[in-house]
């Protein structure tokens, strides 16, 4: 039986981790949150404090506070190209400190539940063939 777990990855701006400057006396944190639909965020939204939307490239990014952080959320749309296109931009043109991915897939183990948060000791690219450039 499949069932949907909820899945997050968090990408860290290595240069706010590196900062030469005391991290009290840099701007305050900001967060940019992806997902593939935006019903995946849609909680966060309505948390959200101070909403302001603008498009680019297809995508609408809404920048705000939730908890009291400046936060981006966007939905990326799907595949991993796009995730890439629309991490690129956060980091471009937002400057965020922080990417968390967000959203649903599937799981086969039984003894998964929802909400579960699944973190990978390996992963696979499952959809490239390098065996051109590359032996398998």
């Amino acid at each position: 039986m499949n069932r949907i777990i909820i899945f997050c990855f968090i990408f860290i701006n290595l240069s706010f981790v590196f900062a030469t400057e005391p991290v009290l006396e840099r701007q305050p944190l900001k967060i940019g949150i992806i997902s593939a639909f935006p019903e995946e965020y849609g909680t966060l939204l309505q948390q959200m404090k101070n909403i302001r939307s603008e498009e680019k490239g297809k995508r609408t990014y809404h920048r705000g506070k939730l908890q009291g952080i400046d936060t981006i959320l966007v939905a990326s749309r799907i595949g991993k190209v796009a995730a890439a296109v629309t991490t690129t931009n956060l980091i471009l043109d937002y400057n965020v400190d922080f990417i968390i991915f967000i959203g649903v897939a599937g799981a086969i183990n039984p003894s998964l539940n929802v909400g579960d948060i699944v973190v990978a000791n390996s992963l696979i690219q499952h959809d490239m063939d390098a065996r051109p450039c590359c032996p398998i």
